[in-house]
C-alpha cells in the first residue's frame, strides 16, 4: 500500500513537471511570437494575459 502510494506520487510529480515544461515552452512561444507580431496582440492578450 505504502509502495504504491509513493509511486503514485512519483508518476504525479513526472507529470506536473511535464506540464510546467509544456507551460514554459507555451509562454516563451507566446512571448517570441507576441513580440514578432504585435499587429496580432489581441491574441497574445489571451494566450499570454497581457494587458497591452
Amino acid at each position: 500500500m505504502h509502495r504504491a502510494r509513493s509511486l503514485q506520487s512519483q508518476a504525479t510529480r513526472a507529470m506536473v513537471a511535464k506540464l510546467l515544461a509544456k507551460l514554459d515552452d507555451l509562454l516563451l512561444w507566446c512571448l517570441v511570437d507576441w513580440r514578432r507580431k504585435k499587429k496580432n496582440f489581441f491574441l497574445g492578450n489571451v494566450f499570454c494575459g497581457r494587458d497591452e
